[in-house]
């Protein structure tokens, strides 16, 4: 009938996948189109935090300790303060590179690890995004469950509008 059905997509590559390609139904591309038109962006709830997932981490210090080689400061030790500091079964988190905006004001900071979201377990950059852009609105407060130096904080924030942050 001449109507637009779908738009061709890639699907967000994870461990596994190959980045896939696939059509996003239009009553799920329709609200995004919708908001771009209105707004200019797609507004999403900003929590304000470089990551990089525990597990790479994990997988790049053992390629490290396979080549022999560490991350040694300038007197020839590692930088202790690099040094992730958890407990054994810890083994999936996002580590915090850097915060900025709502994360900052809350406190979190350079190596905390972040393992949920609410009462919700986030293994995964992809996972944390997910659980924010399905589950809560700009405005929201989000409850960030995390570790520093090997002990479990929780910290309460309100999630910014990044558009907001970046000015």
């Amino acid at each position: 009938n001449g109507e637009v059905v779908g738009i061709n997509s890639m699907k967000v590559a994870d461990y596994g996948v190959e980045g896939v390609g696939f059509a996003i139904p239009m009553h799920n591309a329709m609200p995004v189109v919708e908001q771009l038109l209105e707004l200019g962006y797609v507004p999403r709830p900003y929590l304000g935090v470089y990551t990089l997932d525990l597990e790479q981490y994990w997988e790049q210090q053992l390629y490290q300790d396979w080549l022999g080689t560490e991350d040694d400061g300038e007197d020839g030790e590692a930088a202790e303060e690099d040094e992730l500091k958890l407990p054994d079964d810890v083994k999936r988190g996002v580590i915090v590179l850097e915060a900025v905006g709502p994360a900052k004001k809350a406190g979190l900071k350079f190596n905390d690890v972040i393992v949920k979201l609410d009462d919700t377990p986030v293994g995964s950059t992809m996972e944390l995004r997910k659980y924010l852009y399905e589950n809560k609105k700009i405005g929201e407060k989000v409850k960030v469950t995390f570790y520093r130096n090997g002990k479990p904080e929780t910290v309460t924030l309100e999630l910014a509008d990044k558009i907001e942050e970046e000015e």
